[in-house]
């Protein structure tokens, strides 16, 4: 139920594609369909209604991408079809937050906003911190699988994150749902398909043996339909 003014807030939800309704009587149900909410993104979702003397709907679909003019945060937000299609260097997510605006690594790792020391940064996961303020990085990983999606915020972000002036790298993990869905993986690179490095290969020191075998997967769905799920990764 909105205002007097007609305004509303839907506060906390999580991401994925929505669809909003807005019903009132002597006017025509207005439907805005496929509303894709990333994380940490504030959306300003306007419906206009019209008078109805009948029994109708106007739904609107097909419209362009929504670009959030509330906020002036630098950010990028990873979805779960890139997590599955992107190659990921040992299958870490913070790997990935290097693809975002502002954003780069030093020696190989970590992660590094607008020239900030990777100790400057702090990491969430499901809103919780996940930071190790001793040695100054993540506390623990997470598997790339049970990863849903996941925002890396370069600058500018509001004080509801603080404890952090470089990047802000805020994880929302997987969850079951009524359908039991799973997937396994094996990530298999052999030393007999690498390249000769053309240095060694000039000295004579013969191929660099190198060799690298992941495997793992999910497993998710119903414990009680539309009341609890369980969820697992591997």
């Amino acid at each position: 139920v909105t205002d007097d003014q007609g305004r509303y807030r839907a506060p906390v939800l999580p991401p994925g594609e929505y669809e909003i309704k807005a019903e009132l009587g002597g006017f025509a149900t207005a439907i805005r369909n496929k509303v894709a909410l990333t994380l940490g993104q504030e959306l300003t979702i306007n419906l206009t209604m019209q008078v109805a003397t009948v029994q109708e709907s106007v739904t609107v679909t097909g419209e362009s991408p929504i670009i959030d003019t509330t906020s002036n945060t630098l950010g990028t937000t990873i979805s779960r079809e890139q997590l599955d299609s992107l190659p990921v260097p040992g299958r870490s997510f913070t790997a990935l937050a290097q693809t975002a605006p502002g954003v780069t690594g030093v020696g190989g790792g970590g992660v590094n906003a607008g020239g900030q020391l990777s100790r400057n940064n702090s990491y969430r996961i499901d809103g919780v911190s996940n930071d190790n303020n001793v040695l100054a990085s993540p506390r623990g990983g997470v598997s790339l699988e049970a990863v849903r999606e996941y925002i890396v915020i370069a600058n500018q972000f509001a004080a509801e994150y603080g404890d952090a002036s470089g990047a802000i790298v805020s994880v929302v993990t997987r969850a079951g749902t009524n359908d039991v869905h799973g997937r396994g993986f094996l990530f298999h690179r052999d030393e007999q398909f690498d390249a000769q490095d053309p240095f060694s290969k000039a000295q004579g020191s013969g191929q660099a043996p190198f060799s690298q075998q992941r495997f793992g997967g999910f497993l998710g769905g119903p414990i009680r339909l539309d009341k609890m799920h369980y969820f697992v990764s591997y």
